[in-house]
């Protein structure tokens, strides 16, 4: 591609990770500091390159040492992009500010963090709180704030340390854009990229409780209960362990008629409908064909929300509430399931009601218990050694959580 004056296509991949990975790989030669230094040099010139907004195609011969023609190739990504440049003088100038009050000390993530106003342990205890720049750029998304810097970084009013911890620290050149003598321009669309990517990842799809809560059919919830009351004296059984009311009052508002489409009610999973789903799918199908409804002209209502990566176990039992699963849970709060393990365990102990026996196996309950009951629970490692590979610490917690054992082994 590319020979005797044919057009080729060349795509440029990059990520600010690739920038960590390749100083680290420079830091754990056994080159010389000279050699070091220039491949620092150069590994900088492909950072600028990847955020310029200049030509590229000018960047190349510009390294090269080959004269340059003309200001654009009208042939690279960035002559031909037709993305809106706007302003973001005030941003960089911000961002310069920041830098300077926090005395030149900080990488790129920390000094995103002050400006977005951070409420992180790390910038409470170092006091960065009080800088006049704390949270001035609130509005933006730290990505934003990162991408916005490492174009400054490229224009050369910021220089980025070549350590295994890159600081930021400012140029000569950075003085004009600080006093306004130069407007500083970036791309609209990377800017906006940015923000909706971030955004995006603070939201999730969930099914719209409130509607389902006005347009259940109130009938057929009281069958479906009804069954679920008869499946629970026959087992011996709390009826919320088959399913939730909120599950149900969902079934009452789609009436799911297979296995696809019960699997999408919450707090359903395959466990379940493998042991009930076939039971209430029989009453869902001989009351809609008895009502004549249609389940395929209802639309499932989807909604967005902000995903609760913050707060403390009540919002961990919301999310249980709604049928989800413990990785799910820690999924949704960017949390360990040993941390939604505790919360909920922490409900539990002020009487909140926890069905455990959604998260846990029997078979694999039934091998738990006599080990504990013959090594005790002052250890979870000695069990842990005693038992199959596949059971895993969870699995022992969650258990000794269930049959309510107190440390000691005793129940």
């Amino acid at each position: 591609a590319g020979r005797d004056g044919e057009p080729s296509d060349c795509i440029l991949l990059y990520s600010p990770q690739d920038i960590v990975k390749q100083k680290y790989l420079i830091q754990s030669s056994t080159y010389s500091p000279e050699r070091q230094k220039l491949l620092y040099t150069n590994l900088q010139y492909l950072i600028d390159y990847c955020n310029t907004n200049e030509c590229l195609r000018n960047g190349i011969l510009n390294y090269f040492g080959e004269e340059i023609e003309e200001e654009k190739c009208n042939n690279c990504g960035n002559c031909l992009s037709e993305s809106e440049m706007v302003d973001i003088t005030i941003e960089a100038q911000k961002i310069l500010s920041c830098i300077y009050r926090a005395r030149e000390r900080f990488g790129a993530t920390v000094i995103a963090q002050i400006l977005r106003g951070s409420k992180s342990q790390r910038i409470l205890d170092l006091g960065l709180d009080n800088l006049s720049t704390y949270g001035i750029m609130e509005e933006y998304t730290e990505a934003t704030i990162k991408e916005m810097i490492m174009v400054l970084v490229s224009m050369d009013y910021i220089h980025m340390t070549a350590d295994k911890y890159p600081v930021l620290k400012l140029t000569p050149s950075s003085a004009s854009v600080l006093k306004g003598e130069i407007k500083v321009y970036h791309k609209k669309d990377l800017i906006e990229t940015k923000q909706l990517g971030e955004r995006k990842a603070n939201i999730r799809r969930t099914v719209d409780l409130e509607h389902i809560e006005e347009n259940y059919d109130r009938e057929l919830f009281e069958k479906l209960r009804e069954l679920r009351y008869e499946i629970a004296q026959e087992n011996s059984i709390a009826p919320f362990i088959i399913f939730h009311d909120s599950s149900l009052k969902e079934m009452a508002t789609y009436f799911p008629k297979n296995e696809e489409e019960f699997l999408k009610i919450k707090g359903v999973g395959t466990k379940k409908y493998e042991s009930y789903g076939e039971q209430f799918i029989e009453v869902i199908q001989a009351y809609t064909e008895n009502k004549g409804i249609d389940n395929s002209k209802i639309e499932r209502k989807i909604i967005e929300v902000s995903r609760k990566v913050q707060g403390n176990e009540k919002d961990t039992y919301d999310y249980y509430l709604e049928g989800l699963s413990l990785e799910e849970i820690a999924n949704e709060r960017d949390l360990t399931v040993g941390t939604i393990l505790r919360h909920l365990e922490k409900c539990h102990n002020n009487g909140q009601v926890i069905d455990w026996s959604r998260f846990i196996d029997p078979s694999k309950e039934k091998e738990i218990l006599p080990v504990i009951d013959e090594i005790g629970t002052e250890k979870l490692k000695p069990i842990k050694e005693a038992l199959p590979e596949d059971i895993s610490y969870e699995d022992i917690r969650i258990v000794i959580i269930k049959n309510k054992i107190v440390k000691g082994g005793e129940k």
